[in-house]
C-alpha cells in the first residue's frame, strides 16, 4: 500500500500515453469519444489531467536552482574548467545575474509551458462543465495548477504576461517599469484560487496524490497572502515586508484550516519526509512526483557529489560535483538538531541510499562531510586533480576555499537530505514535498510574530523545534533591529533546499545582505561585482521572451 499513490500517479501518466494518441484533431474526438461525450467520467478527467502535471517532472529543477544557488543556502563553486559556463553560476550567486544567463533563460520555458498545457486543457473542459460533474471538477483543478505555475513565474520574474486563454495573441503584459504588472499577477492567481476552493477535493488519497486538491490550494494561498507585501510593492530591501492586516487574517485562516481539519502531522523521523520513497509521508501536502523510469528529472544526485562518489552509492552514471552549501550555513546547525542528521553505528554492509564512513556507520543527515568510501568501505580516491595530491582521499570539507575559478573540487559540504538509493540511476525516486506540514506550521509562527502575538509564535517554533530534538527559543528576534533572524533561521534550518530560502530572504529584507561569495570585497575571483540594489529581488525577463514579443518588457534595473 506505501507506494499505492506514486503507481495510480504513474499508471494516469501511461493512460495518458494511450488515450491522447488516438486523439483526431479534426474531427475533434477524444481517443473514441466524441467532444460532448467526452470528460463525464473520472478515469476520462483524470487521463486528460495527467498532461497538466508531466511539465513539473522534467523542468522544476531549473525554478529550483534558481531560487536556491541564488540565496546564503547555496553555491555552486567554479572548480577549474568545471561549473564555469562563461560565469553564470558566480553571476547567479552575487547577484549579477544576465539576461542571457542558463538561469533565468532555462527557468521560463518549463513554468510558462505549464501554463500553456493548463490553458489548453481548459479550452477542451469549460466547454463541457456544468455544475456538479467531472468537467467543472476538472476546471477547477486546472485553474489551480495554472495558479501554481504562475505563482512560480511571478514570484521569480515579477512582471510576467497574464495568459488565460490558448489563444497565444491573448497575453496582457503592462508595464514593467513599475510594477503594477505583478500585483495585477498576484490578485489573478488569488482570484483564481479562492474561486476553486469549493470545488476542489479534500481526500487525500490516490485520485489526489500529486494534484492541486484543496490543502495544496489553501497552502498556496497562505504562501502568497503572507508574501502580500512583497508582490504588491517595488522590490525593497533591509527590514521585514509585512503583510497587510487583511491578508495576514486571511493566511491565519487558510494555515488554521490545514492545521486543524488536514489530517497533516510532523514526522519523527524528518528524513522520512525525503526518502526514495515517500509516498507514506504525513507531512506530505504537494509533492512533485517522480520516477526514475516514468517520471525523471529530479537529479539532486547528480549535481551535488563529485565524481568519486559513483561508487559509493554504485550510481549508474558519474556525478557533476557541482552544488554544495555555505558553510556558515551548515554551522548554523545545532548538532543535535535531528534535521542535521546523524551517523550511528549498524551492521555492514550500508543500509541502501545511506552515508557510508570507514567504520561501517550509515546514517542520514542533511549534509555530506568527512572522508568518503565506496560500497565495499574502501576509500574513495580524487584521484589526480589540479588541487591534491595524486590519489588523495575524497574528503569533503564544510569550507570552500573560493568561489572561482580553482575552488577545491573535494571542498564544501554536499546536500545529503534526501535519500540517495545505491545502484540508481541519475532520476530519483523521491516525490518533491512542494508544500509540508512543517513549513505550514513555522508560517502560521510567522503570522503571529506578524501580528503581533509573539508568545504564540515562539510556542509554535519551539513545539517543532521540540520534535526536531533541539532546545527552545527564547525569542525570534536577535536582540538587534534584524526582526524576525532566529524565525528566519528555523525556517532555514526546517525547509533547506525546498525552494524558499530566496523567498523567504526577500520577505525578511535579507535577500541583499552580504554572505561568503557575496562580499563588497569578495576572497577569490569571482566573475563580477556582487550587487546590493534591490531590482535584483526578481530575475530579468529572459531576453528570447522579450524578442518574440512586443508586449514583454525587461524589468527595472535590466
Amino acid at each position: 500500500m506505501k507506494n499505492m499513490f506514486k503507481i495510480k500517479y504513474i499508471a494516469g501518466l501511461l493512460m495518458l500515453g494511450f488515450t491522447m494518441s488516438c486523439t483526431n484533431l479534426d474531427e475533434e474526438l477524444y481517443s473514441q469519444i466524441a467532444a460532448k461525450d467526452f470528460g463525464k467520467t473520472q478515469e476520462e478527467v483524470a487521463a486528460a489531467l495527467a498532461n497538466a502535471y508531466t511539465g513539473w517532472t522534467g523542468g522544476f529543477m531549473e525554478p529550483w536552482t534558481a531560487s536556491e544557488v541564488s540565496s546564503d543556502e547555496m553555491v555552486v563553486p567554479t572548480r577549474g574548467a568545471d561549473w564555469f559556463d562563461n560565469g553564470m553560476w558566480q553571476r547567479l550567486h552575487t547577484h549579477a545575474y544576465l539576461s542571457g544567463d542558463d538561469s533565468p533563460k532555462n527557468t521560463w520555458p518549463p513554468l510558462f509551458g505549464g501554463i500553456n498545457t493548463a490553458n489548453r486543457l481548459l479550452k477542451q473542459f469549460e466547454p463541457l462543465a456544468e455544475p456538479g460533474n467531472e468537467a467543472e471538477k476538472a476546471v477547477a483543478e486546472l485553474k489551480a495548477l495554472r495558479a501554481m505555475h504562475y505563482f512560480f513565474l511571478m514570484d521569480l520574474y515579477g512582471n510576467v504576461p497574464l495568459q488565460t486563454s490558448f489563444d497565444q495573441t491573448d497575453i496582457d503584459n503592462g508595464s514593467g517599469a513599475d510594477y503594477s504588472q505583478r500585483v495585477k499577477v498576484y490578485n489573478f492567481i488569488v482570484g483564481e484560487l479562492e474561486g476553486a476552493l469549493p470545488l476542489l477535493s479534500k481526500a487525500k488519497d490516490q485520485t489526489t496524490y500529486g494534484k492541486m486538491n484543496y490543502w495544496a490550494a489553501q497552502a498556496l494561498l497562505a504562501k502568497l497572502y503572507l508574501n502580500e507585501g512583497v508582490y504588491n510593492n517595488p522590490p525593497s530591501a533591509g527590514s521585514y515586508i509585512k503583510a497587510s492586516a487583511a491578508a495576514l487574517t486571511k493566511a491565519a485562516s487558510a494555515l488554521d484550516e490545514i492545521i486543524d481539519d488536514g489530517g497533516f502531522a510532523l514526522e519523527a523521523d524528518y528524513f522520512s519526509n525525503f526518502n526514495a520513497h515517500n509516498e507514506a509521508s504525513t507531512e506530505n501536502i504537494f509533492v512533485i512526483v517522480y520516477d526514475q523510469v516514468f517520471a525523471g528529472g529530479l537529479n539532486i544526485n547528480m549535481r551535488t557529489f563529485h565524481y568519486g562518489t559513483q561508487d559509493t552509492y554504485n550510481f549508474t552514471a558519474q556525478p557533476w560535483n557541482g552544488y554544495c552549501t555555505l558553510e556558515e550555513f551548515y554551522n548554523s546547525f545545532d548538532k543535535n538538531d535531528k534535521r542535521f542528521g546523524d551517523i550511528s553505528p549498524v551492521d555492514w554492509p550500508n543500509r541502501p541510499g545511506m552515508t557510508i564512513d570507514q567504520n561501517n556507520r550509515t546514517g542520514r543527515s542533511m549534509f555530506i562531510v568527512g572522508p568518503q568510501f565506496k560500497s565495499d568501505g574502501t576509500a574513495v580516491t580524487d584521484g589526480s586533480q589540479y588541487d591534491e595530491i595524486d590519489g588523495a582521499p575524497l574528503v569533503y570539507t564544510p569550507e570552500i576555499t573560493e568561489l572561482g575559478p580553482k575552488a577545491q573540487r573535494q571542498a564544501g559540504a554536499r546536500v545529503g537530505k534526501f535519500e540517495f538509493e545505491v545502484g540508481s540511476t541519475p532520476e530519483m525516486n523521491n516525490d518533491y514535498p512542494i508544500f509540508r506540514y512543517g513549513d505550514i506550521l513555522l508560517m502560521r509562527a510567522e503570522v503571529y510574530w506578524a501580528t503581533g502575538n509573539t508568545a504564540l509564535a515562539l510556542a509554535t517554533v519551539n513545539n517543532l523545534r521540540a520534535v526536531r530534538g533541539v532546545p527552545d527559543l527564547l525569542t525570534l528576534d536577535n536582540g538587534t533591529s534584524r526582526l524576525g533572524d532566529h524565525l528566519l533561521g528555523e525556517r532555514a534550518r526546517e525547509v533547506a533546499f525546498e525552494y524558499w530560502r530566496r523567498n523567504d530572504l526577500i520577505r525578511f529584507g535579507r535577500y541583499n545582505d552580504e554572505w561568503w561569495g557575496k562580499e563588497t570585497n569578495p576572497a577569490g575571483s569571482p566573475a563580477s561585482t556582487p550587487v546590493f540594489d534591490p531590482h535584483v529581488n526578481v530575475f530579468p525577463i529572459p531576453e528570447a521572451q522579450i524578442q518574440a514579443s512586443t508586449s514583454i518588457k525587461q524589468n527595472p534595473g535590466y
